[in-house]
């Protein structure tokens, strides 16, 4: 008996004295079942994790986003919880590989108390996340967003080296093959996409839709196998430095000013082989619908382009280049073979600024 008590005992100390806590979680899974993401709410914190066939590919990494300086969704309670599945066909108004896209996924809208949700969408080849709010301010200032990719193994990843400083790039990247825990923490940060070759025939695609009145998707190093996000902030003064270059010379200390009421973008993850990242729509269905309400005087048609062609005209009593000639010339070439465009890039005259 006295064993008994003793038991009974320190079993009664043990749950006077001990605080349990539960976190909460929200699993959305793909159609096929063989992609699920999580995310779990514990004492104000939320997180997230990815699994692609039962396998951890992004471990438990923290997301949060600052507005108006109170940090979503800190200390709010669940409001609601929403499932439903997405069964749609988008007809592109140009087609490309397809001329209807399937946009079929699992979706949980998880709501707080404090105005704040988390829209979860789950493919059969990705995953994506975005913050919505519904307050009542017509402006917010959005003064910091927590995001990180907490990869489960030390990845390879394409790691497309900055052809700029700071947060300028042309998205003409050279591509590094190397660890995760190769990136320095202390070289320039990378913009997007980013591509995760898990090393059996699965890669992970990281990249950012629906950009508006919000700052772009940028990578940073930690020289572990976490990459985390980085966004340039609001532009404080500008300098036009030539015909194309509008350079930010100071930033505000916050990331954007936008609407009290909307849906911020989305952190997409597409989850395939090789032969899926040349075929996955995943990113195209993320976007909004086209705004412009009639697509009638859009038409597809074959185009010269200068820049591809590098202005290689031979044969002319010219000099070819960037000027007018050469332009009448690539026109004139159009019209004779059948081409119903030129595209005039940008610096396709004079290249110094000018004065409107």
């Amino acid at each position: 008996m006295s064993k008994v008590f003793g038991f009974i005992f320190l079993t009664v100390f043990f749950m006077l004295n001990t605080t349990v806590v539960w976190a909460d979680t929200y699993l959305t899974k793909s159609p096929d079942n063989h992609l699920q993401f999580e995310l779990s709410y514990e004492l104000g914190q939320l997180t997230y994790q990815l699994y692609d066939r039962g396998t951890l590919v992004i471990d438990r990494t923290p997301i949060s986003i600052t507005i108006d300086g109170e940090e979503y969704p800190g200390g709010a309670n669940v409001k609601a919880t929403k499932r439903q599945t997405i069964d749609n066909d988008i007809r592109p108004t140009i087609p490309t590989v397809r001329s209807i896209i399937k946009e079929h996924a699992n979706e949980t809208l998880v709501t707080f108390t404090n105005k704040s949700a988390v829209r979860v969408r789950v493919f059969n080849d990705g995953a994506a996340f975005r913050w919505e709010t519904s307050f009542s301010d017509k402006q917010v200032v959005v003064n910091a967003e927590t995001l990180g990719f907490n990869f489960a193994n030390d990845y390879q990843l394409y790691w497309p080296s900055p052809n700029g400083e700071g947060f300028f790039s042309h998205q003409e990247s050279q591509f590094e093959y190397k660890l995760a825990s190769k990136v320095l923490s202390n070289v320039s940060q990378a913009s997007g996409p980013l591509l995760v070759d898990r090393g059996n025939g699965r890669f992970i695609l990281v990249s950012d839709v629906n950009v508006e009145q919000y700052p772009g998707l940028w990578f940073k190093g930690t020289q572990s196998k976490q990459i985390y996000a980085v966004f340039p902030h609001y532009p404080k003064q500008t300098k036009l430095i030539r015909d194309r270059d509008l350079t930010v010379t100071e930033y505000e200390s916050f990331l954007a000013k936008t609407t009290g009421k909307r849906q911020y973008p989305w952190r997409a993850f597409v989850v395939t082989d090789a032969k899926g990242l040349l075929n996955s729509n995943l990113l195209y269905t993320l976007a909004d619908p086209s705004r412009i309400e009639n697509t009638d005087w859009i038409k597809p048609g074959k185009v010269a382009w200068d820049w591809f062609n590098h202005w290689n005209i031979t044969d002319v009593d010219f000099k070819a280049g960037i000027n007018q000639e050469t332009y009448k010339n690539y026109i004139d070439f159009a019209s004779s073979n059948g081409l119903e465009y030129v595209i005039l890039d940008e610096g396709w005259s004079v290249p110094e600024p000018q004065t409107c």
